[in-house]
């Protein structure tokens, strides 16, 4: 593993906190219905959000929701769509400037790219939704990705001074799996390699991106544990990577994410060894995933985040083992 020295805070993009709540689906079918399942489903992502306040402090912060899987009704249809934003917004303060469907997995470096080019905002709140109202068989897996994992995550980024941001590219026919590994290449050859975290990837094309890439780069392939966690492999990587080998020293990573429509994005980040995450598992079922919304807000608690300034705090401070 090569350790970088911090780079200017303009050079890159800083990830400055992640967490993911890995929910086992079914997702709330004891809700009571459609309603029922998007409040909760709200009441995580508001969790969430109102935990990284003390990160993101005064200064203005946009806020997106990134999805692959979430049904298209939260979005297409208006009184569902008001009912999401308006309970986050309830619990956090902050309402989402949208719901962004076409970039699939890919979706939170495209969401950077807009921002960094088309607003004035440095600070960034993505938060990746990936749950099944309907409990569709066909979003469980597919041949080629396997079996697929559902949750919640929400990353914070401050972008660079001067903009620079993702690669977010597409789209390609068929798939963007070779132009994805392709594009990595070609950053390791501008900037040399460094740690990688891609996708979970199963059989031949985690063969192909080993081989591609270096699997001594690359993070480790949670595909056997969690499956293909959508647009969240990447964050989920880069927080088992800091909890259990973290580096001495800031240090610049590459993330990436590629999408089955044809699209990519790839993207450096600078990371701190002691920068806030979280992740922890839940059932679907509707006292479990308030077990989750407990566990965030405890997490918050522990940080200090809640009540009182904060400022970085040591690994063991950052995470709480929260598995429910």
């Amino acid at each position: 593993m090569t350790t970088c020295g911090r780079p200017r805070v303009t050079d890159i993009p800083e990830l400055r906190a992640a967490q993911h709540c890995r929910i086992i689906p079914p997702f709330a079918p004891d809700a009571g219905g459609f309603d029922g399942q998007t409040r909760i489903l709200a009441e995580m992502v508001g969790a969430q959000a109102a935990s990284l306040d003390d990160l993101i402090g005064p200064e203005p912060c946009a806020f997106v929701v990134c999805t692959t899987v979430t049904t298209s009704a939260l979005d297409s249809i208006t009184a569902n769509n008001a009912l999401f934003f308006d309970e986050i917004e309830r619990i956090c303060g902050r309402r989402p400037c949208g719901i962004l469907h076409s970039y699939m997995c890919a979706g939170w470096g495209f969401a950077m790219r807009f921002f960094a080019r088309h607003s004035d905002v440095r600070q960034l709140l993505i938060a990746i939704v990936d749950v099944d109202h309907h409990d569709f068989t066909y979003h469980r897996g597919q041949a080629a990705i396997g079996r697929n994992g559902f949750g919640v995550s929400a990353i914070l980024v401050r972008l660079p001074e001067n903009r620079a941001t993702a690669v977010a590219e597409g789209p390609y026919p068929e798939s963007a799996f070779k132009e994805f590994v392709r594009a990595i290449r070609a950053k390791f050859a501008e900037g040399g390699g460094r740690k990688t975290f891609i996708p979970f990837f199963r059989g031949e094309l985690a063969a192909i991106a080993e081989k591609m890439v270096g699997a001594d780069l690359l993070g480790v392939n949670r595909n056997a544990e969690y499956g293909h966690c959508f647009g969240a492999d990447t964050w989920i990587g880069i927080i088992e990577w800091l909890d259990s080998d973290p580096p001495a020293a800031a240090h610049r990573v590459m993330a990436g994410a590629v999408a089955f429509n044809g699209y990519f994005t790839i993207s450096d980040f600078l990371v701190l060894p002691d920068m806030p995450r979280l992740f922890h598992t839940v059932d679907g079922a509707v006292a479990s995933l308030r077990q989750g919304v407990s566990c965030i807000r405890e997490w918050a608690v522990a940080r200090g985040a809640i009540g009182a300034p904060t400022s970085r705090r040591s690994p063991s401070e950052a995470v709480v083992p929260c598995t429910i």
